[in-house]
């Protein structure tokens, strides 16, 4: 495999604590940059972070005080890099000092719609062409029976009888023997 061939898309996403200022966030995301371009790859899309409120506390242990957050830092980075430096990577990125949670995913799609544009070389009819047809309706069904007719309730129990101390201690003594 070429160099090329092994660049994959990841995601990355983490949280950051909220006690940090804006600035020191910047330079986290720096930092985070530095480490994945130090590496061969490519960051071509990224979000700030901005403070959100978490789905459940996380507690993380700095510089010997425990720490309970409900709130953090959320961001988001695409890269692309080579799929063998992803572990060193994730690892690096793991030590940073004010990271809470950190998630690296392979991007299965990139769902952004691609917008052709006709340039000299492809006329209007060309683009127009690569388009999909239209879509062809579905035939209609026939109607599903939607009424549900009750069921009668048929019960054959008797009522149930009470026995006294004398009547269960003959059954017990006739199980016994």
């Amino acid at each position: 495999m070429t160099e090329i061939e092994n660049k994959v898309k990841y995601d990355v996403m983490f949280v950051l604590s909220p006690l940090l200022p804006e600035d020191a966030a910047a330079e986290q995301v720096e930092h985070m940059r530095k480490v994945i371009e130090g590496r061969g790859g490519s960051i071509f899309e990224t979000d700030a972070p901005k403070l959100r409120a978490l789905a459940y506390p996380v507690v993380r242990t700095w510089e010997g005080k425990k720490s309970t957050y409900d709130q953090g830092l959320f961001g988001w980075l695409k890269i692309e890099v080579d799929s063998t430096e992803l572990p060193v990577i994730q690892t690096e990125l793991r030590s940073m000092q004010h990271l809470l949670r950190l998630a690296i995913t392979y991007a299965y799609l990139d769902v952004r719609p691609v917008r052709r544009i006709p340039t000299e070389e492809r006329s209007v009819e060309t683009v127009a062409s690569d388009l999909p047809p239209e879509r062809v309706p579905m035939p209609e069904a026939d109607p599903i029976k939607t009424t549900i007719e009750p069921k009668p309730i048929i019960t054959n129990e008797e009522p149930k009888k009470v026995l006294s101390e004398a009547e269960i201690d003959k059954q017990i003594e006739d199980l016994l023997s």
